[in-house]
C-alpha cells in the first residue's frame, strides 16, 4: 500500500509517469499568480487506464488532512485485535460446549470418564467418526492406566481443536440414501430384518449386539419387520446447525 500512495504522490508532485507521460504539465498562463504557469491536466495514457488512475484523485489526495498511510497501521491492529476477541470468545464457547457434555458421562464428578465413553461424548458433540477414527483422537488423548480413564484437561484441547476444524461432520442425506439403496439389492424400497442384521454385523465396521437391538428397536416396521429405509433416513440426518453453531 506504501508503494502504491509514494507512487501517486510522485505523479501528482512531478507530473510524469512511468513512459515519461505528462499527466499534469505545466504550461504558460496570464491568469496564475506570478509565476505564469498553472498545471493542466494531460490526457490519459494506456499505462494509467490499467492501472484505474482517476483525475479526481489529484482533489482527494490535497484536501486529505493526513497522509492516507499514517492511518492503515492502527486500522490493522484494531482489526487484529477484534479478530483475536472473537477468536478467544469462539473457544471459550466450544470449550463450554464441550465440558457440559464430557460432565454427562462424569459419573463419579471427578472430570474423568471412562475411555469407552470417548466415541459417545464426541458424538454428542455433533461429530460422527468411526471406530478407527475414535482410536486415533485416543492416541492424541493421555489415558490413564491402569483403568483406562481420561481427564477432561486432557480431552478439551483435543476435542477442541476438532470443532474449529469441522471434522467428522455428518452424513448428508444423499450419501445416506445411496448406502441404503446399494443394500436394496432388488430395489424393493425396504431391506428385511435378516439382511439388516447381516449387512452391519458382518460386513465393514460390525455393529455389537447391543447396537444391533437399539437400532432394530427403532428402524424397524413393526407390522412388516422391515427397514422402510426411505422413511427411517429422516431420523439419521443431522440438521448442522445445531451440531456446529460456531461460526469458525
Amino acid at each position: 500500500m506504501a508503494e502504491k500512495e509514494e507512487k501517486v504522490f510522485d505523479i501528482l508532485s512531478r507530473g510524469r509517469g512511468e513512459a515519461d507521460t505528462d499527466t499534469f504539465p505545466l504550461v504558460p498562463s496570464d491568469r496564475t499568480r506570478g509565476n505564469g504557469l498553472k498545471l493542466c491536466q494531460g490526457r490519459f495514457r494506456l499505462w494509467i487506464r490499467r492501472r484505474f488512475f482517476v483525475q479526481r484523485v489529484a482533489g482527494h489526495w490535497n484536501s486529505s488532512p493526513v497522509k492516507w498511510s499514517q492511518h492503515q497501521p492502527d486500522r490493522a491492529q484494531e482489526l487484529l485485535g477484534q479478530r483475536s476477541q472473537a477468536l478467544d470468545g469462539l473457544v471459550a464457547e466450544i470449550e463450554k460446549k464441550i465440558t457440559e457434555a464430557f460432565e454427562v458421562f462424569d459419573r463419579e464428578a471427578n472430570k474423568t470418564v471412562d475411555v469407552r465413553e470417548i466415541g459417545c461424548i464426541v458424538r454428542s458433540l455433533g461429530c460422527f467418526p468411526n471406530e478407527a477414527e475414535v482410536q486415533e483422537l485416543l492416541a492424541k488423548i493421555e489415558v490413564e492406566e491402569p483403568g483406562g480413564f481420561v481427564h477432561l484437561e486432557k480431552f478439551l484441547p483435543v476435542m477442541t481443536e476438532v470443532l474449529l476444524d469441522r471434522r467428522f461432520r455428518p452424513i448428508p442425506e444423499d450419501v445416506i440414501l445411496h448406502a441404503f439403496e446399494a443394500l436394496d439389492e432388488n430395489k424393493c424400497g425396504y431391506i428385511t430384518q435378516e439382511d439388516l442384521v447381516k449387512h452391519l454385523t458382518e460386513e465393514g465396521e460390525p455393529f455389537t449386539r447391543e447396537e444391533m437391538e437399539d437400532m432394530l428397536a427403532v428402524a424397524l416396521d413393526p407390522e412388516t419387520n422391515t427397514l422402510r429405509y426411505r422413511d427411517y433416513r429422516t431420523k439419521l440426518v443431522v440438521d448442522e446447525t445445531k451440531t456446529f453453531p460456531f461460526n469458525v
